[in-house]
């Protein structure tokens, strides 16, 4: 059951990186095309 959890835990936290860092390239790209409008 250790296991288990863990590697649900593991998972997890692999999903919440991956997640954060598309937010964080999207935020990144709409900051390049506002300032090349601008």
């Amino acid at each position: 059951m250790q296991k288990m959890k863990l590697r649900c835990a593991l998972a997890l936290i692999v999903m919440l990186a991956l997640a954060v860092g598309r937010i964080r390239e999207k935020r990144g790209m709409n900051l390049r095309s506002l300032v090349k409008v601008a």
